[in-house]
């Protein structure tokens, strides 16, 4: 089932077109985590120290697109705080993208707006 799932993900996410301007170790690394989240066999995993249905997890991760890959990707490049524990910070970032990338575009659009009016 793994090896499938893997494969679906990578042509959805389009994880070999992105490779040519990405890192193609990290889109792997994305792609192995999306790949644990969805392939687990426990009926509840913890993400971002909450609960969450195995099932929940996997309707979230079928939203993923490639532009959610490159939103990730900016997530991750932007944080300037420390991280503790990465692979929970990146699974919540994996898990979170469907919901949050069109406010974190927003709100960067507005903030960058406000800093031209000021100038």
């Amino acid at each position: 089932m793994e090896a499938q799932v893997r494969e679906e993900f990578r042509e959805r996410l389009e994880i070999d077109t992105l490779a040519q301007r990405d890192d193609p170790d990290k889109l792997e690394e994305l792609l192995d985590n999306i790949v644990e989240m969805y392939c687990c066999p426990r009926q509840t995993q913890y993400v971002g120290k909450q609960p969450q249905t195995t099932k929940a997890i996997r309707l979230r991760l079928d939203k993923l697109t490639s532009q959610h890959v490159e939103y990730i990707f900016d997530v991750m490049s932007n944080t300037t705080q420390p991280i503790k524990n990465i692979m929970a910070y990146l699974r919540t970032t994996i898990l979170n993208a469907p919901t949050t990338m069109e406010h974190y575009y927003q709100a960067q659009g507005n903030w960058l707006t406000a800093q031209s009016r000021k100038k």
